[in-house]
């Protein structure tokens, strides 16, 4: 039998002190600071990961009605990390089947408009919705919408899941229900 030295072979970016603390968030997602061919070098899908992106690229296309994932990991489990997976699938298609070579018909959907929001944000101005709408370049009638409630009125859901909906895509990480 094999030793594990033997069968376990690190690869060179291990040993690279500059990428050893490396740790990635939603942001740098956001923000096109992840190169997709590094990521999807680097990572391996498992299968856990591969439903949720089957499904999630099902429920783009429209071929499913199954609209909400529920991450349950504890921390350190991998959700951030499958989210920006996801995240990073949806805006390249280009390496959609080379990730997912059994992903039906994932090619056919065009590169998607990706926004998220990071729970350990909370000093965004406007709150959640105020960012997924910046995002989306909504911040503007957002702002509007906000200005013009009531104390009592809860519009903002409404207002964000029309913005929502154009993006087609939003992957809210760590959400806490004090925010927004």
């Amino acid at each position: 039998m094999k030793s594990l030295k033997e069968l376990c072979i690190p690869r060179d970016s291990i040993f690279d002190i500059a990428r050893r603390d490396t740790v990635l968030n939603l942001s740098h997602l956001t923000s096109d600071k992840i190169d997709p061919k590094d990521f999807f070098e680097e990572n391996y899908v498992t299968e856990g990961m591969k439903t949720l992106l089957t499904e999630s690229f099902r429920r783009m296309q429209r071929k499913s009605e199954q609209a909400v994932f529920k991450l349950t990991q504890a921390m350190g489990g991998g959700k951030t990390h499958n989210l920006i997976t996801l995240g990073m699938l949806a805006k390249h298609p280009e390496f959609r089947t080379q990730v997912l070579k059994d992903l039906p018909s994932a090619n056919d959907l065009p590169p998607v408009r990706v926004v998220a929001f990071s729970g350990r944000e909370t000093d965004v101005p406007n709150g959640i919705w105020g960012e997924i709408a910046r995002q989306l370049g909504k911040e503007s009638a957002f702002k509007v919408r906000r200005a013009a409630r009531k104390p009592s009125d809860s519009d903002d859901l409404k207002t964000v899941c029309v913005f929502g909906c154009q993006s087609r895509r939003t992957a809210p990480d760590d959400w806490s229900p004090s925010m927004g």
